[in-house]
């Protein structure tokens, strides 16, 4: 296909017959006070009061269920609302979520109004926000299952209303509908009345649902490993039959050639692709869709439709298109910095390239592979070049893969290698491997003896593991550049910051000598440098807690703490669990100090010891 010869997008909207404008009538509810409302058995009798929402105790759930069933507009606008951002805030859910479904559940057997949008709010309950969701391999809440036990009612409701949210809300409710769906443009025009515009939407959003459902069915899914047991098929011939579901592939794929809507064509490219369908048309069009701004869609999915068919893209293409593939353009309307932003991307991809080439972690703790291959080796490479950041993002958390760049480089830059504590082989292992296997399982002291016996210096070794590295607003920022752990945890980073930083406290007080006139110069330094901050925050942001909270512990231990250096056992932030230095080591160090400064620590931090 040209690329010329695609149709113009346009925003979709749903039309309806009701073009008359809400008036709010500003009164406070409950109680409600439109007439025929229908209260679902047991409705007021759950202890509403005891569970919560996203504002706090949800006596008001109750209410805004009963609102969904009024003949009064303002009655179901308070029950919308309450329900969208108390029940289901932002995609989060709550007691009072899991609480709401059976009631929720009892208002489909109507098939209208009140109906559809208890189907929403059970979809929201059960995948959160729509745009969470772009790919078959679907983030889910713990209340998913809460609402796939009423898996037939929501059939049920689907069958009588041809309801576009039971069918979305379906396809992920395993093997609830029909290997294969009537995606065609005839059928979704008949159920929408001529509307054309509307049957657009229709036809797209069940390509969705067909591609979504076929990828149940022709691939192993699981959260941690979703890739396909067969190849991409091109459709030169007639291979694609092997599939298990096959048989809607040749109609969506004349739909993608042939459609006057580009919504309706990238749909069915997408769907093509989740079956097992790829080839340069299909790679081109999501790409295009992708790379320009195709959103504005008011439909049941994601109304950015560029994010899906740039999941698809990914997802479908190979390694080494991923790795060679000079980003994806992300255009967009926000304006940032008084520019709008039409840069290339590299995140989705890397972020898909990973999950491709590293395994997932078994548990949550678990030690890197000291050996990469050649094509870990060149993905982690690009991702230092291209998009750092990615590097202990949320995103590949759960990814057994270095965290930082130090990290990275341990691995693939022999130059540094070669000139790095760290990487010192010691009884056939690198020293933090070593480092990092005996924090896995709490042990100080093989820690510690290790530097020791090996005659590491100290110092040496707690500037290369607590270093700077630049943040997403390209800020250097003082991190631990070891594996095991992760901002996201911070009782991971606590547990493991306590253990790391007393056993080279003590491995510093062992060799105090050697040591003690850099650290006396340091912390001489710090003083000069305090004298000039203005409130507790530079603290946290202009010390380097790690190096001088080590040097004062090391110095408390050694019985060598100079009254003089008081001034810096102190948290380093206004909140000592926010403070760069372990708490429970604070704690220790202040007991090597005066009883006249730790009574005013404890006054002036507000902390109980």
């Amino acid at each position: 296909m040209n690329i010329e010869s695609y149709p113009k997008w346009d925003n979709y909207y749903v039309e309806d017959d009701n073009n008359s404008e809400f008036q709010s009538d500003k009164m406070e509810r409950p109680p409600l006070t439109g007439k025929n409302r229908y209260v679902p058995n047991g409705l007021y009798d759950e202890k509403w009061g005891n569970v919560y929402d996203a504002y706090g105790k949800a006596d008001l759930t109750p209410y805004y269920i009963e609102a969904l069933t009024s003949n009064d507009d303002n009655d179901v606008n308070f029950g919308v609302y309450g329900l969208y951002s108390a029940t289901t805030h932002q995609g989060s859910v709550y007691k009072s979520s899991k609480m709401a479904v059976p009631y929720l559940a009892d208002l489909l057997k109507f098939n209208n109004n009140s109906s559809e949008l208890a189907c929403i709010f059970l979809s929201r309950i059960a995948l959160g926000e729509n745009h969470f969701i772009n790919t078959p391999f679907f983030y889910k809440t713990k209340y998913y299952s809460s609402v796939k036990k009423y898996k037939d009612e929501i059939i049920n409701y689907y069958n009588k209303s041809n309801s576009l949210n039971a069918m979305r809300l379906l396809c992920f409710i395993s093997k609830s509908l029909p290997k294969v769906l009537n995606v065609s443009y005839e059928e979704c025009l008949k159920i929408e009345n001529g509307n054309k515009n509307n049957a657009y939407i229709r036809q797209a959003s069940t390509l969705l649902v067909q591609g979504f459902t076929a990828a149940q069915y022709n691939y192993k899914i699981s959260d941690k490993n979703y890739y396909k047991e067969y190849p991409n098929i091109d459709m030169t011939d007639d291979s694609y039959k092997k599939l298990e579901v096959h048989n809607h592939i040749e109609e969506v794929y004349n739909i993608m050639k042939t459609s006057e809507s580009l919504l309706v064509r990238g749909s069915a490219a997408i769907c093509l692709a989740y079956t097992g369908v790829f080839n340069k048309d299909i790679s081109d069009l999501l790409l295009y869709i992708a790379e320009n701004n195709c959103t504005g869609v008011d439909w049941v999915w994601d109304d950015n439709f560029s994010n899906i068919a740039k999941h698809a893209w990914t997802y479908s293409s190979d390694i080494e298109t991923l790795l060679n593939t000079e980003g994806i353009k992300t255009k967009s309307d926000v304006c940032i910095a008084g520019s709008v932003s039409n840069e290339k991307s590299y995140d989705d991809i890397l972020i898909e390239a990973v999950v491709r080439v590293f395994p997932y972690k078994e548990k949550r703790n678990e030690l890197i592979n000291m050996e990469l291959n050649n094509i870990q080796k060149r993905v982690l490479k690009i991702i230092i070049d291209k998009a750092p950041n990615l590097l202990e993002s949320y995103e590949l958390v759960a990814i057994n893969m270095p965290l930082n760049i130090e990290a990275v480089n341990r691995l693939i830059d022999d130059d540094y290698i070669k000139n790095k504590i760290l990487c010192k082989i010691i009884s056939s292992k690198p020293l933090w491997y070593i480092i990092e296997e005996a924090l896995i399982k709490k042990d100080e002291k093989t820690i510690t003896d290790t530097i020791i016996n090996n005659n590491i210096d100290a110092l040496k070794l707690l500037y290369e593991i607590y270093v700077p590295i630049k943040n997403i607003v390209n800020r250097d920022v003082i991190k631990n550049t070891l594996n095991i752990y992760i901002d996201l945890d911070k009782k991971i980073l606590d547990e493991t910051n306590t253990i790391l930083l007393s056993s080279i406290a003590d491995c510093i007080v062992y060799n105090i000598g050697s040591y003690k006139n850099e650290i006396f110069n340091y912390l001489d330094e710090t003083l000069i440098k305090v004298r000039d901050f203005k409130d507790d925050y530079d603290y946290s942001e202009k010390l380097i807690g790690e190096y001088a909270g080590v040097f004062l512990l090391a110095l408390g231990r050694s019985k060598l703490l100079d009254e003089k250096y008081y001034i810096l056992v102190r948290p380093f932030h206004r909140y000592v669990k926010y403070s760069s230095f372990p708490s429970k080591l604070f704690f220790e160090l202040l007991n090597y100090t005066s009883l006249e400064h730790i009574e005013y620590i404890k006054n002036r931090f507000s902390i109980k010891i």
